[in-house]
């Protein structure tokens, strides 16, 4: 099992199956902090409310990373019922020359994934 699918297990568990936390925890961790300088982003426990600006019903939970070594994405669109995992193998957290490369394939990546997605599933 790579490290993709490992964390495409554990966000399944967390968030859509609901089996890893108690429903007191999980409410606790998705309480949510607007970034003052993101405002696409909002911040709970260890959880992300982002792409907050993919238009109404279009915002994903989950957790990002930016490193030096690496750079990964794992979130859910709970109102599509839509998960990706994006690791890439080069960090942007610094200034790297791959940072706005990197930044615009996700924005490119999540407007296809949500292309003539429906709000008709509601979790």
């Amino acid at each position: 099992m790579d490290s993709v699918e490992y964390l495409s297990k554990f966000l399944d568990a967390l968030l859509i199956k609901k089996t890893l936390l108690k429903d007191s925890s999980l409410e606790q961790m998705l309480r949510f902090t607007q970034d003052s300088e993101e405002e696409a982003v909002a911040f709970g426990l260890g959880i992300w409310k982002d792409f907050q600006d993919a238009g109404t019903d279009k915002f994903a939970y989950g957790h990002r990373g930016r490193e030096v070594a690496y750079t990964a994405d794992l979130f859910w669109f709970p109102t599509q019922d839509i998960m990706y995992v994006l690791m890439m193998n080069c960090g942007i957290g610094t200034d790297s020359p791959f940072k706005e490369m990197f930044l615009e394939f996700r924005k490119e990546l999540v407007t296809e994934l949500l292309k003539g997605s429906e709000t008709t599933v509601q979790k």
